[in-house]
């Protein structure tokens, strides 16, 4: 027994089952909460393109009238199995939304890659990857430190007014001890110093 096997239509269910045609062969009809997921292959490989693309149309939009039969609702959706597509023609129907119109869902696959894909369909839920916190770096006055260092590596200025606060600020402790009024005083010092240069700098300006 499969994975697919819970939610495969048997033949109690004829009045789906009957979906062959002249160019399709039905594989495989399974029915989920999420969707009805249909299993066709060519027939005729190589086939007049025009035929076998409007035949499957018609074969996958007349089985979301007959779900409608059974009141029941899904999006439809057909996993082609196919040996080869040298000529890309599965794959642009896929694409083509002037064609299928948003009435069904077209995949295009090889045959080991079916029964992964029917199963992904029929029960996204698995697929799902739990989704985890990622471990969080303890927020400690190096961790902030190493922040601001990266963030004003560039920035002579803001640079230098860091420097002059955050050795009063180092720690939780320091911290409490020195509050408000050493942050100030920090401040103020650097604020002091860049006046003094600014006036420095004026002055030598004068003498040239």
């Amino acid at each position: 027994m499969t994975s697919l096997d819970r939610y495969r239509l048997s033949g109690s269910n004829n009045g789906l089952l009957r979906i062959h045609n002249r160019y399709w062969d039905c594989a495989g009809l399974f029915l989920s909460n999420t969707c009805l997921a249909v299993h066709p292959r060519p027939r005729s490989p190589g086939a007049q393109e025009a035929d076998e693309r409007e035949a499957l149309r018609t074969l996958l939009r007349g089985l979301g009238q007959r779900l409608l039969e059974f009141n029941l609702w899904r999006p439809v959706v057909a996993v082609l199995e196919v040996k080869e597509d040298r000529d890309g023609r599965y794959t642009a129907w896929a694409a083509d939304q002037d064609w299928h119109r948003g009435d069904f869902l077209l995949f295009v696959e090889q045959a080991e890659n079916v029964e992964k894909r029917l199963d992904d369909l029929l029960d996204p839920g698995h697929t799902l990857a739990k989704l985890q916190p990622a471990p969080r770096e303890p927020r400690t006055d190096e961790w902030y430190r190493s922040q601001l260092d990266e963030l004003t590596a560039d920035h002579g200025a803001l640079r230098s007014l860091l420097d002059s606060i955050l050795p009063v600020s180092s720690t939780g402790a320091a911290r409490q001890a020195a509050g408000k009024e050493a942050i100030q005083q920090g401040f103020d010092d650097w604020c002091k110093k860049r006046i003094e240069e600014a006036d420095q700098i004026t002055v030598e300006g004068g003498r040239k």
